[in-house]
């Protein structure tokens, strides 16, 4: 996977996710990212795109004419579980059954229409930024996958639309968020949560993002939409934030969720320290640096400060006590 970039105020810091050590790169996650597909097949053609495709639905009834509704609660193509929120698609059997900007996936006889979409546009001015609805529909819950393009055999800025849950309020009764595929499954998670240490994905609910020193478990999420949104997505705002991109950072693509905190013990010390985020107005752990007793290197995090902490000085927000006083 190539690199990806952490956002806050304008400071970009490269991360890539875990492999079997930390601090290597990692070969394009598998189509599953822990499932298997038995077989699939992409095809190519031209034709109209079908109204609707990629809409959020209930029932088929939500769909435009031709095209069923597939529900969380089944299988989407190349993946297991369901997409949150349902997910509008003619049967295809081919690209001219979807139109230009789709594509026709047959995953085993799993066939959907895949959206296709431009990584890095819009531009992501903030978090609150409205998602475009000419992109992955202008859906909160939709991204533009900056991560797995290839399996539709699309190459970089080109991707697909690929719905994505961070949350498992964002499944039916009985069924939970798989947050290694982003989609619902009727088993719960198993390995460490958002915000503890990894060297690998599987040790993870999620997916591992590695900063290089440091490695710690997160989640898929949307960059942009709006600040309601923000009370599901990465688990609520007490939770994680949606501030991670790979490589591009437009409104509508792909991310992960920066772990919250609310004291400086809930990062990953010494290498992640608990700063506040303008705007937003909540605690966040980010990679700080060691900063010698002067300020400079903290400018890059708005209200870090020089302080002293039992590994040396870091930059932290003094809104946060070590002690979590």
């Amino acid at each position: 996977m190539g690199d990806a970039v952490l956002w806050l105020a304008g400071a970009l810091v490269a991360v890539h996710a875990c492999s079997s050590d930390v601090g290597t790169e990692t070969p394009e996650p598998q189509p599953m990212l822990g499932a298997s597909v038995t077989s699939s097949s992409i095809t190519t053609g031209t034709g109209d795109l079908g109204a609707g495709i990629g809409a959020a639905c209930d029932e088929d009834i939500d769909c435009a004419t031709g095209s069923r509704c597939i529900l969380p609660t089944q299988r989407f193509p190349l993946f297991d579980g369901g997409p949150p929120s349902g997910y509008c698609s003619p049967d295809c059997s081919t690209d001219e059954d979807c139109g230009p900007g789709a594509r026709c996936v047959d995953d085993a006889g799993v066939r959907a229409c895949f959206l296709t979409c431009t990584l890095g546009v819009p531009p992501l001015p903030s978090f609150d930024q409205w998602l475009d609805p000419t992109k992955c529909r202008g859906r909160e819950d939709m991204a533009c996958d900056a991560i797995r393009g290839s399996l539709l055999g699309l190459t970089d800025p080109e991707s697909f639309c690929n719905p994505i849950c961070s949350s498992h309020h964002q499944c039916p009764l009985g069924h939970y968020c798989n947050f290694r595929s982003g989609k619902c499954v009727k088993d719960q998670p198993t390995g460490a949560d958002m915000g503890e240490a990894c060297t690998v994905h599987q040790d993870c609910q999620g997916d591992c993002a590695d900063f290089g020193p440091v490695a710690f478990c997160t989640r898929y999420c949307v960059h942009g939409g709006t600040i309601a949104h923000y009370l599901w997505e990465c688990g609520g705002l007490d939770e994680g934030l949606c501030t991670i991109s790979f490589g591009s950072y437009g409104s509508g693509d792909l991310g992960y969720c920066i772990p919250g905190c609310s004291k400086q013990s809930d990062c990953l010390n010494p290498l992640m320290w608990c700063v506040n985020v303008p705007g937003i107005d909540k605690g966040y752990c980010f990679e700080t640096p060691a900063c010698s007793n002067i300020q400079a290197p903290c400018s890059s995090f708005p209200g870090a400060v020089c302080t002293d902490t039992p590994y040396g000085p870091y930059c932290m927000d003094p809104r946060y006590p070590l002690d979590g006083g």
